[in-house]
């Protein structure tokens, strides 16, 4: 069984185990852990995208994601239209978290995004898709599985983010560095968005883990008040610290040695699970690096996420999306 969150924000839905998650719908209907990493990826950056585009505030991105990763933990990605899904996860996100959207525009944008690359190949045909009887074919398709979302959901949707978790904790920061660190803390929550973290850890533990690698990364002392450490603080482990933070590296050394982490082709040799503090080391300064080398070209904090946009985009995508769904309410 999973075990249940507990506290305000979650509500019901639970958190998985590692077993229950290298076990979901997709992987028992043959799907390779490689390619449902890469395609969890690609409906991620696909939501990011969507979301910035239409406005949607970074807080109900998050929830869209983690509502995503939920269905496709229980509902296999072979029988369901990732990118449909994706859709409607951010239109019920949107209303969730009170900034909603017209759903015409959800679906105009998301389909122009859909067919951006058969637009690009067969000119010809440019446009087919932007047609008042195309998109209400979407909109019944959209609706349809935001009902198969809130079901597999058990229609549990109070979610909570890490972003408050990160704002909370932004009180421990000396005020010089507040600024910085928070600012990294928060771009590491949003790339936590590719992984299953979220499934895994509560949103206040992955702040907290944000905010020590953050620490980390400007070589900064961990902060500690009243004779109190960090780990005190943050109601976190200092074995949980190093657990969670070399799977979120992992986002990271995917980009820059793709032979070193899960999720890659076979052949390939995977990441060590265990929390070694040599390996976290190394991946640290290797992350800290190319964010250094990012913050120079562009004059400001980053981290490798714009780079991964459109990793999705680059990787095996429909031609022609087909918009399926496996109505499975159980």
């Amino acid at each position: 069984m999973a075990q249940q969150l507990g506290g305000i924000g979650h509500a019901g839905l639970p958190l998985y185990t590692k077993q229950q998650v290298a076990e979901s719908a997709s992987i028992r209907e043959g799907l390779e852990p490689h390619r449902e990493a890469q395609w969890r990826r690609q409906y991620t950056h696909f939501i990011i995208d969507l979301g910035q585009t239409l406005g949607v505030p970074q807080w109900a991105i998050y929830t869209a994601v983690f509502i995503c990763h939920h269905y496709f933990i229980k509902r296999s990605m072979q029988k369901n239209d990732r990118y449909l899904v994706a859709t409607a996860c951010l239109y019920l996100a949107s209303k969730v978290q009170e900034t909603p959207k017209y759903l015409r525009e959800v679906i105009r944008q998301a389909e122009a995004k859909k067919w951006s690359k058969w637009d690009r190949e067969h000119p010809a045909e440019r446009g087919r898709w932007d047609t008042i009887q195309y998109q209400e074919e979407m909109r019944d398709q959209v609706l349809v599985a935001e009902r198969a979302v809130l079901y597999t959901i058990s229609f549990q949707l109070r979610i909570k983010v890490p972003y408050n978790d990160l704002l909370m904790l932004q009180q421990y920061i000396p005020e010089q560095h507040r600024h910085d660190i928070v600012n990294i803390a928060w771009n590491l929550v949003n790339d936590s968005l590719q992984t299953t973290l979220s499934l895994l850890w509560p949103p206040e533990k992955l702040a907290a883990t944000a905010i020590f690698l953050a620490h980390e990364m400007h070589g900064l002392p961990l902060p500690a008040k009243d004779g109190k450490g960090f780990c005190q603080l943050a109601n976190i482990t200092d074995e949980e610290l190093r657990e969670i933070s070399n799977s979120l590296l992992d986002v990271y050394v995917t980009v820059l040695a793709k032979d070193s982490v899960p999720g890659t082709p076979p052949g390939a040799q995977p990441s060590s699970p265990d929390a070694n503090s040599t390996r976290l080391q190394l991946q640290e300064n290797r992350v800290r690096l190319v964010m250094q080398q990012q913050q120079q070209r562009s004059g400001g904090p980053a981290t490798p996420s714009e780079a991964q946009q459109h990793e999705g985009e680059q990787q095996q995508q429909q031609q022609q999306p087909t918009g399926s769904l496996q109505h499975q309410h159980s």
